[in-house]
C-alpha cells in the first residue's frame, strides 16, 4: 500500500512538473510573440520616423530656396492683385476707353455695356492673410474709327502690363475709303475682385468745364 501511495505521488509530482513546464513554455511562447509583435511595430515606427527625418533634412537643406519661392509667389500675387480693382462700374470702363482712344488718336463712336458676371471663387493671400475672393468679368462692345497703326497701338494699350487687366475677346475691322480709316468693333473684357473688407474706388474722372457759374457775366 505504501508503495502504491509513493507511486501515485511520484506520478502526480511528475504530472504537475510537466504541467508547470508546459505552462512555462506557453508563457514563454506567448511572451515571445508579444515581444516580437512589439519589435515589429517599433521597427515600422522607426522606419517611418527615419523617412520623415530624411525628408526634414532635405527640406531644411533647401529652406533658402523655399523662402525665396514664397517671396516670389507673394510678389506675383501682389502684382496681379494690383491690376485687379475691387469693383468696376460702367463709368470706369467708359473713362478707360475714352483714354485709350484719346492716346492713340482714334475716334470713339459708341459703347454698349453688359452686367458683371461671376467667373471664379478662390483663396489668395491679401495683407498676409489667406481669404476667399470672388472674381468677376464685365464686358463692353465699342465701335471706333482708327488707322491701322492706331489699331496696333490700341492693342498695345489694352495689353499694357502696367494697366488693369483687360482682354480683347474679338475685334472686327472694315476699311473705309473715306479718310483711309478702319471702322472697328471691339468686344473687351475687364476683371475685378471682391472680398470681405474690399473697397470699391472709382476711377478719377478728368475735370470737365461745365460753363460759367454766373450766366450773365456780372461776376
Amino acid at each position: 500500500m505504501d508503495k502504491l501511495k509513493k507511486l501515485v505521488l511520484g506520478n502526480l509530482n511528475l504530472v504537475l512538473a510537466l504541467v508547470g513546464v508546459f505552462i512555462l513554455l506557453i508563457s514563454y511562447v506567448v511572451g515571445y510573440q508579444n515581444i516580437a509583435t512589439l519589435n515589429t511595430d517599433m521597427e515600422s515606427k522607426l522606419s517611418e520616423r527615419s523617412t520623415y527625418l530624411t525628408q526634414l533634412k532635405e527640406y531644411y537643406s533647401n529652406i533658402a530656396m523655399y523662402r525665396s519661392s514664397i517671396t516670389d509667389a507673394k510678389s506675383n500675387i501682389s502684382n496681379n492683385l494690383s491690376r485687379l480693382p475691387c469693383g468696376i462700374e460702367s463709368e470706369d470702363f467708359l473713362l478707360y476707353l475714352m483714354g485709350a482712344n484719346e492716346e492713340i488718336g482714334g475716334k470713339l463712336l459708341s459703347i454698349g455695356f453688359s452686367d458683371p458676371e461671376l467667373i471664379s471663387q478662390f483663396e489668395t493671400v491679401i495683407d498676409e492673410k489667406t481669404i476667399p475672393v470672388s472674381g468677376y468679368s464685365t464686358t463692353t462692345t465699342t465701335s471706333a474709327t482708327m488707322s491701322y497703326e492706331q489699331l496696333k497701338k490700341f492693342l498695345e494699350y489694352v495689353y499694357d502690363e502696367n494697366k488693369s487687366i483687360t482682354y480683347v475677346d474679338s475685334v472686327s475691322a472694315t476699311y473705309s475709303g473715306e479718310g483711309s480709316t478702319l471702322n472697328t468693333v471691339w468686344n473687351l473684357s475687364k476683371f475685378f475682385i471682391e472680398y470681405g473688407g474690399s473697397e470699391y474706388k472709382p476711377v478719377t474722372a478728368p475735370d470737365v468745364a461745365t460753363g460759367k457759374k454766373d450766366l450773365f457775366g456780372t461776376k
